[in-house]
């Protein structure tokens, strides 16, 4: 991975073991966090690329991790969603479930699993709601305070239920 200036020059170069098919996912304004394809979870500076710490998920990775709550979730091809502590890499839970897409958002983490949203809590992993998403997804963001989960034919708002939809219009 490189890092450039906004004008182009470069800045530093952190050697990866394998190729990392997501974008780093900033923690804050100093650090982000990337996962390689084989698995690898490496916590750096964005201004120096200096590793912070390094860790291994046990088995490929090709989802972008979320980050939030002082987690870092990670979600592998193995079939497992794992939480670690943003600030040490220990796992904190894992849970069996191959995520497509996951979010943070206060003290839940939402795993898009299949055609469905499972919120778990930041703390345990523990399930606290699931709801059905209709659709191939195709992205998971926060907006306004609110998880909006966008699917080919419609996106639709989570708040611990179904809230409203929206369809696309086809042509």
């Amino acid at each position: 991975m490189v890092a450039y200036s906004d004008v182009g020059v470069r800045l530093w170069q952190l050697s990866l073991g394998d190729l990392a098919p997501t974008a780093p996912v900033r923690i804050n304004d100093r650090e982000a966090v990337l996962v390689d394809l084989a698995g690898v979870i490496r916590r750096f500076d964005l201004a120096t690329g200096a590793v912070v710490w390094q860790g291994n998920a046990g088995s490929d990775v090709n989802v972008s991790p979320a980050a939030g709550a002082g987690l870092i979730v990670i979600m592998d091809r193995g079939g497992t969603t794992t939480a670690y502590e943003q600030t040490t890499g220990q796992r904190r839970w894992n849970v069996d479930m191959q995520g497509a897409a996951a979010t943070v958002i206060g003290d839940t983490v939402v795993v898009i699993q299949d055609q469905t949203a499972h919120a778990l809590l930041t703390t345990t992993g523990t399930h606290r709601w699931v709801r059905p998403i209709f659709g191939t997804l195709t992205d998971m963001e926060i907006f306004a305070g609110q998880i909006v989960v966008a699917t080919k034919s419609e996106s639709v708002i989570l708040r611990g239920t179904v809230s409203s939809r929206s369809s696309w219009a086809r042509c």
